[in-house]
């Protein structure tokens, strides 16, 4: 996958891949990733943790890695 996207990368200013909110090959490969949560407590925690795992990819595995935005989901109003 990372070839396919690295082929098309010069033709969109953005390529965006729906996967599970987890730290798979997919998120592992990727340049950026946007994290969208629910506003509540226990998810804030959550993603306390997946900010942690990714800075922990970017040191050590994919150096290209960053978080460019939280998004909220599921929000009343």
């Amino acid at each position: 996958m990372k070839k396919s996207i690295k082929d098309i990368k010069d033709k969109y200013d953005y390529t965006l891949i729906d996967c599970i909110p987890s730290l798979w090959l997919l998120t592992i490969n990727a340049y950026r990733v946007i994290v969208p949560i629910r506003p509540q407590f226990l998810v804030a925690k959550n993603l306390e943790q997946l900010v942690t795992n990714v800075m922990l990819v970017k040191k050590s595995i994919n150096l290209s890695l960053y978080i460019d935005g939280i998004l909220l989901t599921l929000v009343d109003n």
